[in-house]
């Protein structure tokens, strides 16, 4: 509100009535009042705005139909005082309503009409609208609002530096991202840089000395460091303006907030690189399989094959294939445990999920392991109530080695003359399986390391082979297709180990039947003819396969050293089996296979896998490409001869 005006020269009645003449069409709204304020007169552009019209305003003050419910009171008063001193106004805004009850902003300018004694004999007020401009400025205010917000939750502030006297405008943002407050910062340059990290300082400081109008623009990260130590990362970008002679003038830009993205970023690296690992440990293990596998088999078939002719032995060593076998059988699984654990642990083990039924997968494996109990003389039962159909879900493979492993545990930790007792408790969701031994028992201070690799309980240097895997391996596995395991025992009564599975319903599939990857045979089958191709570059691999065909006499065999050679041999003389070892030193199986059936002469014969890789998904891999089987090193003979009798023709009356 304007300070008093000097007075002024005396306005007549008829100068009023000369000054409404002039006003009557102008833009602005006039109104003319008497000495109490109550209107005499106003011009059109009053009644246009206000809908009000001379004759409904006319001896009424303006207050009485003009203010609303968000007409400041306090801007009213103020108005009202001045006027009664007979004081001028000007330059007031103040919040009206029309007629029908809109919003109507006005700037006001009253001036007191004074006679020739200086007394008040009328009031002139001339109002502007800004009902447009403050709604203009409402919408910036929340444009702006919005804006401060949207940085705010961004991380985000705002600034500006004269490059001059290196004074800056910053948003509060940008003081918050800085661990800065208004109070204790000059709002320049030098105290925003206080904050950057050491190291990064050298590298802030040229980005802002040297800018140029080819690179106007920035965009660079850097670290600060915060009162209590804390480093951030923050994301500069801004833009430099110059002056004719190209000298910086200004630079306004945005300071974001990058912490998280860049923890994101290290952990992101971090997972590739484990990824990477867990790759390279994979193909590591791959490998690794394959080396120890091979000379295992020529160990075990060697030994397999004097095991066949130990009639011929002299007897002091007749015994010694028998031995080697079951040192052979016991390093082989070994192997398989160390490179399944390793396997799970690296997230490299790939699961099926399947409806198996567990009484019936029990039952066959208690069957498998029945010679292993009687010699030591350990019964094994299951409930009656565990034979009733359940179904669990899993990965059928690994439950029968879960299980197994369970199985071969309660039998030899048990007792001479011991019991142990199967039971299989459906359950609301779930399947719970106990395994109950009578064997010694374990402490309760030992139960916690008893799913650890490589924990026996001092075990080591017991009558019972192992190397303290078996648990470890299991719980992982359980673990990984969505069940667990657990243990309680009593020093002196045995333990029971329980492993609860996710139920699976009977409408809910096929039961998958666990089952070797070539259903071995009886060794009485009739013995076939035929032609065999032998695709293997090992040479004790090719002895080993020379010594098992002895066994079939009317087979004629061949062997090839690469993959070329054996393709050269399949095209020239198609055979009526091929065995393929999946790793050759010119190409893989998998090339050699799709080449096969890429010949219509060597479409037709059934091809199978002969290698040292043991990974289930592997063997998937084969067989669903068409191998007709997969055999795994290190061979077993009967297996092995019956797979060839099931894929080779039986002789014929006079051949």
């Amino acid at each position: 509100m304007s300070a008093v005006s000097a007075p002024s020269a005396p306005i007549s009645r008829d100068d009023l009535r000369t000054f409404q003449l002039v006003v009557q069409h102008v833009p602005n709204m006039v109104v003319i009042a008497d000495a109490e304020r109550r209107i005499e007169w106003v011009n059109d552009a009053y009644t246009s705005i206000t809908g009000w019209t001379l004759d409904e305003v006319r001896g009424r003050r303006p207050a009485a139909f003009l203010h609303g419910p968000g007409t400041d009171p306090e801007v009213v008063a103020r108005m009202r005082e001045a006027l009664e001193r007979g004081e001028p106004v000007a330059g007031v805004e103040v919040l009206n309503y029309t007629k029908d009850g809109r919003e109507l902003w006005i700037a006001l300018n009253i001036q007191p009409v004074c006679d020739a004694d200086g007394r008040v004999h009328h009031y002139v007020a001339i109002q502007s609208n800004l009902t447009e401009r403050k709604r203009f400025e409402q919408a910036l205010s929340e444009q702006r609002r919005l804006l401060q917000q949207a940085l705010a939750l961004a991380h985000m502030g705002s600034w500006e530096m004269d490059h001059e006297t290196g004074a800056m405008v910053c948003s509060d943002e940008m003081y918050r991202l800085f661990g800065r407050s208004r109070t204790d910062c000059a709002c320049h340059w030098e105290c925003f840089l206080e904050r950057v990290h050491p190291q990064d300082l050298p590298r802030v400081r040229e980005a802002f000395a040297q800018p140029t109008p080819q690179r106007p623009e920035h965009e660079f990260e850097h670290r600060i460091v915060l009162p209590g130590g804390q480093v951030r990362w923050l994301l500069q970008r801004g833009r430099t303006e110059f002056d004719p002679e190209g000298r910086p003038v200004r630079t306004s830009g945005f300071a974001q907030d990058i912490t998280e993205s860049k923890r994101n970023e290290k952990l992101e690296r971090d997972k590739q690189a484990l990824e990477q690992l867990s790759r390279a440990k994979t193909q590591f293990l791959s490998y690794m399989s394959h080396e120890l596998r091979t000379p295992l088999n020529a160990i075990v078939g060697f030994s397999q094959l004097l095991q066949s002719r130990a009639d011929a032995l002299p007897p002091t060593v007749a015994r010694y294939p028998d031995l080697i076998l079951q040192a052979s059988e016991h390093l082989l699984r070994l192997i398989n445990d160390l490179l399944d654990l390793s396997l799970v642990e690296s997230g490299g083990l790939a699961l099926s999920r399947d409806r198996v039924d567990v009484p019936k997968l029990l039952h066959e494996l208690i069957v498998l392991l029945d010679p292993i109990a009687r010699k030591r003389d350990v019964e094994v039962r299951m409930e009656p109530g565990a034979r009733m159909h359940c179904s669990v879900w899993g990965d059928s493979t690994r439950l029968r080695q879960s299980f197994i492993n369970l199985l071969s545990n309660g039998i030899k930790y048990n007792r001479h003359g011991g019991t142990l007792t199967v039971r299989v408790l459906p359950g609301e969701g779930q399947v719970r399986i106990e395994f109950e031994d009578q064997g010694d028992g374990i402490p309760a201070d030992k139960l916690d390391s008893l799913f650890e690799p490589l924990q026996r309980l001092g075990r080591e240097s017991g009558d019972v082979e192992g190397a303290g895997l078996g648990l470890a391996l299991t719980r992982s596995l359980i673990e990984r297709m969505g069940g667990r395991i657990g243990v309680r025992s009593q020093v002196g009564r045995g333990s029971v180990f329980v492993v609860e599975m996710p139920r699976a319903e009977e409408d809910d599939g096929p039961v998958s039947r666990p089952a070797p990857w070539i259903e071995p045979e009886a060794l009485a089958a009739p013995r076939p003819y035929g032609r065999v191709l032998c695709i293997e570059d090992n040479e004790f691999n090719c002895l080993l396969l020379e010594g098992l065909f002895e066994q079939r006499p009317g087979l004629a065999v061949s062997y090839a050293r690469t993959g070329a050679e054996g393709l050269l041999l399949a095209q020239q003389s198609p055979p009526d089996l091929i065995l393929l070892d999946m790793r050759l030193p010119d190409m893989d199986g998998h090339q050699v296979y799709a080449q096969l059936q890429q010949d219509a002469r060597t479409r037709g014969v059934p091809v199978i896998a002969c290698s040292a890789s043991a990974y289930a998904e592997d063997i998937r891999q084969a067989l669903s490409e068409g191998l007709a089987g997969y055999l795994i090193k290190p061979l077993s003979m009967p297996q092995f001869l019956a797979t060839i009798d099931r894929f080779l023709p039986p002789p014929v009356e006079g051949r």
